[in-house]
């Protein structure tokens, strides 16, 4: 059963309607017809199975059929602030992401920092956690934020219980240090392939963020996100029956 997330301004008493891009979507794209089911995802969470009743030449008319008192995402708010790779890498972590349960991605721009985003990569990115979040059946659409310095992005992290940074060079704080607690809101930095600066390290302490290695090894900046990402989710209690 396809799922589609539907802005509160279209959520009426006993129907959703469905205009726009997702309209075009779904009868052009996915050949959606009439009486045909779908799971409805109405302001960050609230579930229905909708049944398709109208489709109009703008718009589409779902009825909805029964409430689904079920939450698929995580137990705890994981948010990524990762340091802006090359190419299209940060697509692939965003796309992954958003799959894994993160809340909320921070591109950061760092001392090593070469690539940049635009407004157009910023909405492409939103459009892929978008689709991601409707495939992987989550109950919220993970934000994209827009590109922020790393100090600047510090100074913000005051509202997160717990705050995590990944470093290469870390001797004593391994993945077995992280402790985390249902709701909690989490923070989890992320370098680049050129990682931090020892400076960026300090400043990120001073801030209480906890460093964390990976082990002896180096990951490639597509992988290292993904793997950092399950592990946490791990440590927070998620992929258990």
């Amino acid at each position: 059963m396809h799922q589609i997330f539907i802005p509160l301004q279209n959520f009426k008493k006993n129907y959703v309607i469905v205009d726009g891009e997702d309209f075009h979507h779904l009868v052009n794209v996915l050949r959606i017809n009439i009486n045909e089911k779908l799971l409805i995802v109405v302001d960050r969470g609230y579930r229905f199975i909708g049944k398709v009743t109208s489709i109009e030449k703008n718009k589409l008319i779902i009825d909805l059929i029964e409430k689904i008192n079920e939450n698929y995402d995580p137990v705890f708010n994981l948010y990524i602030a990762q340091s802006i790779p090359k190419g299209k890498k940060f697509e692939n972590i965003i796309k992954y992401g958003t799959e894994l349960g993160v809340n909320g991605f921070f591109p950061l721009i760092t001392e090593r920092t070469i690539a940049k985003l635009n407004f157009e990569k910023i909405e492409r990115l939103k459009r892929i956690a978008k689709e991601e979040a409707q495939l992987s059946k989550r109950d919220k659409i993970p934000e994209v934020y827009t590109p922020i310095n790393f100090i600047d992005f510090l100074k913000t992290s005051n509202k997160y219980e717990k705050k995590y940074i990944f470093w290469e060079l870390e001797k004593e704080n391994c993945v077995d240090n992280i402790e985390i607690k249902k709701n909690e809101n989490v923070i989890v930095i992320i370098g680049n392939e050129g990682g931090f600066s020892l400076e960026e390290i300090n400043q990120a302490k001073n801030y209480r963020f906890i460093s964390i290695s990976l082990g002896k090894r180096i990951l490639r900046s597509e992988l290292a996100p993904l793997v950092i990402i399950s592990l946490v989710l791990y440590k927070g209690g998620e992929f258990r029956i």
